[in-house]
């Protein structure tokens, strides 16, 4: 769990794209920088975005796969996701 840390962009780039749970809860740093090695890391099953600053870009390349994904206060993110999940 690295909610409520520093963790940003470069941290996640460095991540293992085999994590399936990954909590980043407050970390304002993370943006949608992180769009791509999001969608990298196929095997995540549980994400935690929320209090980030990510947008569309980065929902958007999230795996299919995702099981359980909190987007909590993410100002960033608008409407048009409803493509995505609905």
């Amino acid at each position: 769990d690295l909610s409520y840390t520093s963790v940003g962009d470069e941290t996640v780039k460095a991540l293992s794209n085999g994590i399936e749970k990954l909590m980043l809860c407050s970390c304002k740093e993370i943006t949608d920088r992180s769009a791509v090695k999001f969608g990298q890391m196929t095997a995540l099953k549980i994400l935690d975005l929320s209090t980030t600053s990510i947008g569309d870009a980065t929902v958007f390349a999230l795996s299919n796969a995702i099981e359980k994904l909190w987007l909590n206060n993410c100002p960033e993110i608008t409407d048009g996701l409803a493509v995505k999940f609905g």
